[in-house]
Formats: C-alpha cells, sequence, structure tokens
C-alpha cells in the first residue's frame, strides 16, 4: 500500500480511536473528511486545499486580528451564534469578518460540517484532529452540526498524520 498523507491521518486516527469511521482534520492550510473501514483502512476522502479560510492559520490571524491568541478561543466564542461568510478565499472572508469575527469563528464549524455530509455516513463516530480539535467550543459546535452527541478527539490531535506515519513505518518494519 502506497504511504500518503491521507493514510497516515487515517492510521494515527484509528491508532487512538478503532471505533471511529470518519476523521475530520482541520489542519493549518487544509482541510480533510476520510472515511476508513473497520480495519483503519481509507475507503474514500475528500480535501479543502483551494483556500485556507476555515483553517487553524485563518482563525490564528483571526484571533490576532482582534489582539488575542487562537488559546483563548474557547472564552472568545463562547455563546456566539453562526453567521454567513460568502467568500471562500481567505484574504476575502478575513475582511468580511471585521464585525462578526466571533460568530465567524463558530461558522467555520458549521461549513466544515456540511463539507464532512458529503462523504461520512449517517451517524458518524467521528475523530476530529488537527491544533483546533483542542478546543472545546469548536469540538462542541462541529458535533451539534453534524448531528451527532460528540466527536472524539486525542491530547495529541495535531499529531495524527506523524502518529500515522510512525504506525505505518512500523508495520512496514515488520514485514
Amino acid at each position: 500500500f502506497k504511504i500518503t498523507e491521507i493514510t497516515c491521518h487515517a492510521a494515527g486516527a484509528f491508532f487512538m480511536n478503532p471505533d471511529c469511521d470518519t476523521i475530520i482534520d482541520i489542519g493549518g492550510q487544509d482541510s480533510k473528511v476520510i472515511t476508513i473501514d473497520d480495519l483503519g483502512c481509507v475507503t474514500d476522502f475528500l480535501m479543502n486545499d483551494k483556500c485556507a479560510a476555515g483553517t487553524g492559520r485563518f482563525l490564528e490571524m483571526t484571533m490576532k486580528r482582534v489582539e488575542s491568541e487562537i488559546g483563548r478561543i474557547d472564552t472568545f466564542v463562547k455563546d456566539a451564534k453562526p453567521a454567513k461568510i460568502n467568500s471562500m478565499c481567505a484574504v476575502f472572508a478575513e475582511s468580511e469578518i471585521v464585525g462578526l469575527l466571533a460568530q465567524d469563528i463558530a461558522s467555520i464549524c458549521q461549513r466544515t460540517a456540511a463539507f464532512a455530509q458529503k462523504l461520512a455516513p449517517a451517524n458518524p463516530k467521528v475523530f476530529f484532529s488537527g491544533g483546533l480539535a483542542q478546543f472545546d467550543v469548536i469540538k462542541q459546535s462541529l458535533a451539534n452540526h453534524l448531528g451527532v452527541k460528540e466527536v472524539a478527539t486525542d491530547s495529541l490531535c495535531q499529531y495524527t498524520g506523524a502518529i500515522g506515519a510512525a504506525v505505518l513505518g512500523i508495520r512496514k518494519i515488520k514485514r
């Protein structure tokens, strides 16, 4: 089998949570939805790599715009309602968010869920990876928009791809 970014994320998520069937990764530069089978093998994937709007880097820039840090995002967006962002481009979206910062942060989960629902099975068992998976408000908002009770994650969620690469490397050596 071929080792790719997608197979690494799948292997890492399956290693950390073997009950999952869907992985949502919101990384620094892109977003991915990966479905896997009972053995952790990739069955399908979608990747939004055309623009950084809705990624970790985008949220980091947004928080800097209000002179805050990404680590304070849970507090910042508490009780915010999603707002519609018209642009899919990070540059144009950033200009839209000046008056809607907290609402826009919450709306990223809504857009990510809509993206994920194109591929995820009904009632998915979601593993959320990437740096944004560390924040409770984003996990809960994503779960709400997906219509699931919760999304699983791990304290090492931002290293899912690296963990998966190590798992796949060990498997290859053992062959």
